[in-house]
């Protein structure tokens, strides 16, 4: 049974070691990719900066500036519901609420007549970006405190630090339920980029309206099935086909 263990242990590791190995060569290849993008931009082959910047951001590599220019890019190609994407996914992760102005601006140009382009969500997710490692911190730090407590004996644990475990438990709490909020209740946030019908079932065959939401306006996925996600805005759902969206 040991050998079998120590197998195990031993394969564990290499693979974790495999799968840290290929996510660096991962970021490499999306970081070569945004600075090939940057260069080509400034050298204004426009066209080369566009495949580069999207071949990083699919790759998960963008920064605030690298966005801004693949908004104005598409804009250029009036591609006006992809330049959307990109000024709503600057908005969610680096912050900037006079973009809105920019966002109905495009959406006019787009034929749209509807403007739900902004809620509270965007700074939820800029705030877990940018501080998330402090609520990541206390939650460690509580529990590693928590747990020393249990451990070791009574007799063992000096007075003060007895005490403090009235202090760790309410930030254990507090920090726990901030996180189980994040990583199981918040939504999948995407924006329409194509014109679409909306189905009250996934089916083509399903009853449908036109006109419901506009390219550009920003929903929440609730499910999916298929080729097929379901959608919500304005406390309204609907079914659309799944490649009319794209995730923020």
């Amino acid at each position: 049974m040991s050998k079998i263990i120590s197998r195990f242990f031993h394969k564990s590791i290499f693979l974790g070691i495999l799968a840290l190995w290929g996510g660096f060569l991962w970021a490499d290849e999306g970081e070569n990719l945004l600075t090939a993008g940057n260069n080509a931009f400034e050298s204004e082959s426009y066209t080369e900066a566009l495949a580069d910047y999207e071949a990083a951001f699919e790759a998960g590599a963008y920064t605030e500036k690298s966005l801004y220019r693949l908004a104005f890019l598409q804009e250029q190609l009036r591609n006006y519901s992809r330049a959307i994407f990109f000024l709503k996914k600057i908005q969610q992760d680096f912050g900037g609420d006079l973009l809105e102005e920019k966002v109905v601006q495009l959406m006019q140009k787009n034929g749209s007549s509807h403007y739900l382009t902004s809620d509270f969500w965007p700074g939820y997710f800029r705030f877990f970006r940018n501080y998330g490692w402090i609520i990541w911190s206390l939650f460690l730090l509580s529990l590693a405190a928590l747990i020393g407590r249990i451990v070791v004996s009574r007799d063992k644990i000096p007075a003060w630090a007895s005490s403090l475990t009235g202090v760790f438990a309410p930030i254990f709490a507090v920090s726990l339920i901030t996180l189980t909020h994040y990583i199981f209740f918040t939504p999948d946030r995407a924006v329409i980029v194509q014109d679409t019908a909306f189905y009250s079932f996934p089916s083509y065959g399903a009853s449908f309206q036109h006109g419901k939401l506009s390219p550009g306006e920003t929903v929440d996925i609730v499910d999916s099935e298929d080729i097929w996600v379901k959608v919500e805005a304005a406390e309204h759902a609907y079914w659309i086909p799944a490649r009319t969206v794209e995730r923020l």
